[in-house]
């Protein structure tokens, strides 16, 4: 498999840019498309927070076949210079283990550093820029694209004040919006309130949707069950999706092949074994919530679901619809390992060692990382403590 990247200012970005990421996207079909902003101009205006939430706001606008493959690399130091690319692509390759290519515009050979750049490089023709040729075996071009009319960041920033018809061309609403909003680009510029919280509009599921979280043996999973019984709604548990797909190995049918297609990469390369689990997880559930929106039994309009893990909200919202709020379910270490000691369902990995194991993730790492992507995303977090609570305490302290 091939991932690429792709490097720019993007102060702002615009339509031009989206247009590129779907031809690269239709015409090779990479793995992943990584978009990495930096500080390579001297003109840079609007802050990294900003010009990452107006990259943001417009792949919200793709379709998913396109968005699902492209993700924002957000560097912990601004890139200023070539060498910080190359550490990031070097960062991106020991990550992923694939093939790795950059996109450049035939505007970039101008800087011989690309010819001695350690990585295969696609060029895209820019109008107005000729294509040097170059010795290089490192540097193809690609003749297929077709690029637009080719307009300056500078000259961009300059139609906000005085050529409206033309900026609705060049912009998204959304992204016209969020620079009027926080004023930038204009003498009202103040950045000093600038957060990173990304004002989309998702889309509104009209149905109730509870989201259960918590460490193992919270009794997630045993309230999420009665709840779902209760109001008569559907309970979807995502291991449990997993654990399906996982029946099926060796057998000559969809579910089989997507395990197939999924686990043979968990010993080469977790990172990438991650990405394809989550991106399975997040399938079922477009096509569980479909079926259940357009069903005609008489259950109610109402989904359970336990085990989402970081990442699954976000994705969540941008294919399904917003979530509003989460509920975590606490219980002390102690409680919980001798719920799930004694519990009559054991899994075969219920012993002490590898209980312990499992709390120290959640709390050292799951946890903390989805309480992170809540805060980010808006969503409100509700703690309940069911330590020495019956089932029905802790079922009467949710908020539906």
């Amino acid at each position: 498999m091939v991932n690429f990247v792709f490097f720019g200012s993007f102060d702002p970005i615009n339509n031009n840019y989206m247009t590129i990421f779907q031809y690269l996207i239709d015409k090779y079909n990479p793995y992943k498309l990584f978009i990495i902003p930096v500080n390579n101009e001297k003109s840079i205006i609007a802050p990294i927070e900003s010009r990452i939430d107006m990259i943001k706001l417009s792949l919200n606008t793709l379709s998913n076949n396109y968005k699902y493959k492209i993700l924002i690399w957000e560097p912990r130091k601004i890139i200023t210079t070539n060498r910080g690319k190359q550490m990031i692509c070097d960062n991106i390759q020991s990550r992923y283990k694939d093939t790795l290519k950059v996109i450049i515009g035939s505007d970039s050979l101008q800087h011989s550093i690309w010819n001695k750049f350690p990585y295969n490089i696609i060029v895209l023709p820019r109008m107005n820029y000729d294509y040097n040729e170059t010795n290089s075996d490192n540097i193809t071009l690609d003749l297929d694209y077709q690029d637009r009319e080719i307009i300056s960041s500078k000259t961009i920033r300059d139609y906000l004040d005085d050529n409206e018809e033309l900026l609705a061309n060049l912009y998204h609403p959304t992204i016209i919006k969020y620079i009027r909003d926080y004023n930038l680009y204009s003498d009202k510029s103040n950045f000093s309130d600038l957060k990173t919280i990304i004002p989309v509009e998702y889309k509104t599921l009209d149905m109730d949707l509870i989201i259960l979280i918590g460490s193992p043996g919270s009794g997630k999973t045993t309230i999420g069950k009665m709840l779902a019984d209760r109001k008569r709604y559907k309970f979807i548990s995502t291991g449990d999706l997993w654990r399906q797909c996982e029946s099926q190995q060796g057998k000559d049918n969809e579910l089989g092949k997507q395990y197939d297609y999924i686990a043979g990469i968990r010993s080469i390369n977790r990172a990438l074994f991650k990405e394809r689990l989550e991106k399975f997880i997040m399938n079922q559930l477009i096509n569980i919530f479909n079926e259940h929106i357009n069903r005609s039994d008489n259950m109610n309009y109402g989904i359970v679901i336990d085990g989402f893990k970081e990442n699954d909200f976000t994705h969540f919202q941008m294919n399904i619809g917003k979530i509003n709020k989460v509920y975590e379910l606490l219980v002390d270490t102690e409680i919980a390992k001798d719920r799930m000691i004694n519990r009559q369902n054991n899994r075969s990995d219920d012993d002490v060692e590898n209980i312990e194991k499992r709390l120290k993730i959640y709390h050292n790492f799951y946890g903390k990382n989805v309480h992170r992507e809540l805060e980010q995303l808006g969503i409100q977090l509700i703690q309940i403590i069911t330590n020495n609570l019956s089932y029905e305490q802790v079922i009467s302290s949710f908020i539906i």
